[in-house]
């Protein structure tokens, strides 16, 4: 999220007999307004789809969480992919981090047991491309608010997060954090070693000219956007950024080879 964060969060509490979740809701119902407020207060803006604890479907018994993940994979249109693709990165702040570790636990076998929903992460994922033409030139947008700009964040990082996701949720593995899941992913020898040194590296490059730029906007008194002028760039940084979304874009294909299992 870097310097332009919003909310993503939920609650899990323990299986309670539905006798006693109105009353468990008396408590959580309050919190969640104020977690939320303060959150927004101190710069986590809003989230826009309402993936936050005030939403009641973002906060549940262990139960409940299963029948939503079931029902994702067991439906996966596009409306649950986006969600499945958040709540998959989940991550226990605070309590009884074991609730937090069932449901991994949970959701993995859910995954494990439902191929067509990787099917459908990939082909929802795979539908967009970096902005990079076939001669290496930067795709910018035509027009909007943005005109003459990319983003750094919807043309590339979120694609070589998604992917990674893809593989690591495959493999069961518990790590949250992307390069941690390339590490892992190293070890289990599912991606070889100099692949996993060029995606870091790509990763790495797209939050360095990110944060610097976001950084350079709050420092003039304006948001911070991870929408850049590619043209204001350096040679060499541009040179760097076209690097970084090649291997953004033969990850898509490695992605989209792996998890195909019917023509698009």
């Amino acid at each position: 999220m870097l310097l332009n964060p919003d909310q993503d969060n939920g609650f899990i509490f323990e299986d309670i007999p539905d006798a006693r979740l109105a009353e468990v809701e008396q408590f959580f119902v309050p919190l969640s307004e104020r977690i939320v407020t303060a959150l927004n207060r101190i710069g986590y803006e809003l989230c826009r789809g309402e993936v936050m604890v005030s939403n009641p479907a973002w906060r549940g018994r262990i139960g409940d969480w299963r029948e939503r993940v079931e029902l994702w994979a067991a439906d996966p249109e596009p409306h649950n992919i986006r969600h499945s693709s958040i709540f998959f990165d989940f991550s226990p702040l605070a309590g009884d981090a074991a609730l937090a570790h069932d449901l991994r636990e949970i959701v993995n076998t859910i995954v494990a047991e439902n191929p067509p929903l990787m099917y459908q992460m990939m082909a929802l994922d795979l539908r967009y491309k970096t902005p990079l033409g076939l001669l290496g030139r930067f795709i910018v947008n035509k027009n909007g608010a943005h005109k003459n700009q990319l983003s750094l964040k919807n043309g590339g990082s979120i694609f070589l997060v998604d992917c990674v996701r893809m593989f690591a949720l495959e493999a069961g593995l518990q790590e949250i954090p992307t390069l941690q899941r390339l590490e892992a992913l190293v070890k289990m020898k599912i991606f070889a070693a100099d692949t996993a040194e060029h995606i870091r590296a790509s990763y790495e490059a797209l939050n360095y000219l990110r944060l610097r730029h976001e950084i350079a906007l709050v420092e003039a008194g304006e948001k911070p956007s991870h929408y850049i002028d590619p043209t204001l760039l350096s040679r060499s940084e541009q040179d760097l950024l076209k690097e970084a979304f090649q291997a953004v874009s033969k990850l898509q294909d490695a992605t989209k080879r792996h998890f195909s299992h019917a023509p698009f």
